[in-house]
């Protein structure tokens, strides 16, 4: 239960400063790739979150893998409607629509938050933003755009 009650506290935390950071933002695509390197440098930055994945995994770990299903849910639904009203929001390309985009964008971010060794550079905020231009944006249907000075 009091996993429960500071992941709840947490989460505000984490959604609100993703918020604050892309409010300004005038696309959905830039929101969502602004958004991936807010989440991941707060995961990887918060001390709370890295001190119980150290010193207790089997109290946190359900809820970012098997019994993830509402963390995904939450993530996915605010990645979503922090987009709506933006230009290609609700747009379905090839078949992909908003949600499942989100829902992969909150999966990437968990996968990498729990397993943070990789062969993608991510170790700076520009490494995060240029995989997520290159790489998630095109989940979009957008053309990646090139990184802005």
């Amino acid at each position: 239960v009091l996993v429960q009650a500071v992941l709840v506290r947490e989460c505000r935390r984490f959604f609100g400063s993703i918020a604050v950071a892309v409010a300004d933002l005038p696309t959905a695509t830039e929101r969502l790739v602004e958004g991936f390197v807010v989440g991941v440098r707060y995961a990887r930055q918060d001390r709370l979150l890295s001190r119980l994945l150290d010193s207790d995994p089997e109290a946190l770990l359900p809820y970012l893998t098997v019994r993830g299903g509402l963390v995904v849910a939450v993530a996915r639904d605010f990645l979503v409607g922090s987009a709506q009203g933006l230009p290609g929001a609700d747009k379905r390309v090839a078949g992909r629509d908003p949600e499942g985009v989100a829902e992969l964008f909150v999966r990437l971010a968990i996968s990498f938050t729990l397993t943070p060794d990789s062969c993608i550079p991510l170790d700076t905020d520009a490494d995060v933003r240029a995989f997520a231009r290159s790489y998630l944006a095109v989940l979009m249907g957008v053309n990646p755009t090139p990184p802005q000075n």
